[in-house]
């Protein structure tokens, strides 16, 4: 049991250190659900050492407060990863709808422990402990397992789907192992809630199931404290911060049609110039360059720079798909989509789609 208190405290300790760097450092509406979601995780995670008769028996409160908090783990993981591809909202819609499980477990549980005489809950806490929980404790269970199990579904959706492809490469890896990781934790969340025998098991001194699944959650915020250190820049969205310390340079509709002022010169074949900067864009449409600059990065998640190479893909991907390139070759198109050098526009290809232009190529052939 030591062991298993001092992985779990330990793992939650970093956590929290996590949560307060993403807090200080990328302070941003977009990484709220994540910081959350890290804050939850933890407080989850250093609870572990408390799933005890005897802790349960004497503080019937932490029963409401943490048997509930799984339900929000999928919630949380999803929201992170839906605002990463969304270009316009930082929340979907309706999103209070998934938290209402956790809420009504946690109004179940505050019901069923406090509206029970003493005695009735020292029986359920004792039938859980050996082995013989009621029927209705496995069917919650079961329900927090396959809830997260849909929500990991959707965020591998995002993550691996199509529109992943519009991400950058490190912020496509990035959502990709914040799905896998968390599936693997899920399987031992999985085996400890819907076996009793793992439970029984820990009464009489054996903690191998739990030490498994608290080393496994430890593990996975340990893993986002090493990406985060080594590229800090998967949780910089370039946007505003949470706490602005200057007033912003435009009302968010004004950024959406600046924005759309851009797109229209881009439908004009603006990014096609090699040359095109953010000062020459401002300048064709007339506005200082500081508040084009803040409308991008607010409005699409992305720097002026990241947005014109995207077009500039875009282009070249309809051009190769459309064409025949025994007639034009791959740099010709790249040069036409405003590309300035062969070196540049592989690397951004590569850093957009994974694989390089050829490739890519090569992969429209065979089908």
């Amino acid at each position: 049991m030591q062991v298993l208190t001092y992985v779990a405290s330990f793992g939650a300790l970093q956590g929290i250190l996590l949560l307060v760097f993403i807090t200080l450092r990328q302070r941003h509406p977009g990484n709220l659900p994540l910081a959350l979601f890290l804050l939850v995780f933890s407080l989850r995670l250093a609870t572990i050492p408390t799933w005890n008769y005897s802790t349960l028996a004497n503080h019937p409160w932490l029963y409401p407060a943490t048997s509930p908090l799984p339900f929000l783990f999928g919630p949380l993981l999803w929201w992170y990863a839906w605002s990463s591809g969304n270009n316009l909202q930082e929340k979907p819609p309706r999103l209070f709808l998934h938290f209402l499980p956790w809420m009504a477990e946690t109004l179940a549980i505050m019901v069923s422990v406090y509206t029970v005489p003493k005695g009735e809950y020292f029986e359920m806490m004792k039938s859980i402990f050996i082995g013989q929980p009621p029927d209705w404790l496995m069917v919650r269970n079961g329900f927090k397992v396959v809830s997260n199990a849909i929500y990991l579904i959707l965020t591998g959706g995002i993550a691996f789907g199509k529109s992943s492809r519009s991400l950058p490469g490190f912020r496509r890896v990035w959502l990709r192992s914040l799905t896998i990781i968390p599936g693997v934790v899920l399987v031992f969340f999985g085996y400890v809630a819907l076996f009793p025998e793992a439970t029984r098991q820990l009464t009489v001194g054996s903690a191998a199931s739990f030490l498994i699944l608290s080393t496994t959650m430890a593990a996975f915020i340990y893993a986002v404290s090493f990406l985060l250190l080594i590229a800090p820049e998967r949780t910089d969205r370039g946007r505003a911060s949470l706490i602005m310390k200057h007033p912003p340079l435009c009302s968010v509709l004004e950024c959406r049609r600046l924005v759309s002022r851009v797109n229209e010169q881009f439908n004009k074949g603006a990014f096609q110039d090699p040359d095109l900067t953010l000062v020459d864009l401002a300048a064709q449409l007339k506005v200082n360059s500081n508040r084009l600059s803040f409308a991008i990065n607010t409005t699409c998640n992305s720097s002026f720079r990241t947005l014109l190479n995207s077009r500039r893909i875009d282009f070249f991907i309809n051009r190769i798909r459309l064409e025949d390139l025994r007639k034009s070759t791959i740099l010709d198109i790249a040069f036409d989509a405003g590309f300035s050098s062969k070196s540049t526009f592989n690397r951004v290809f590569k850093n957009t789609y994974g694989i390089s232009p050829s490739e890519f190529a090569e992969s429209l052939k065979r089908k």
